[in-house]
């Protein structure tokens, strides 16, 4: 069972993240895409989610990957379905997290 110990250890250490088939998100909430971005890295942040410099640059260079940066302040309920994935393997992206992805076209 090596592999569940590896597993349970990533777990421990918020080496994990993933990006839903289907997101459960109430679209009409209003929040900007650089604050979904932003939420990846909430188990690294503080508990006043107060985002140091290092933060904020993470979350650029996810969304400079993901070439949604001229999104940053767009609310996320008016994107399309596929802007709205790229925002979501941005928030994976900006949470360090770079495993081999299979079936997936960036």
């Amino acid at each position: 069972m090596k592999s569940n110990f590896v597993i349970s250890q990533a777990l421990k250490r918020n080496l994990v993240a993933y990006v839903s088939q289907s997101e459960e998100v109430d679209w009409q909430f209003p929040m900007l895409v650089y604050d979904v971005v932003m939420m990846g890295l909430y188990g690294h942040i503080n508990f006043l989610r107060i985002p140091k410099a290092i933060d904020k640059q993470k979350v650029q260079e996810a969304m400079q990957r993901m070439n949604i940066e001229h999104l940053a302040h767009c609310q996320i309920g008016e994107l399309s379905g596929g802007r709205k994935k790229h925002v979501f393997l941005a928030r994976t992206y900006a949470h360090n997290i770079f495993l081999k992805c299979y079936g997936l076209l960036l």
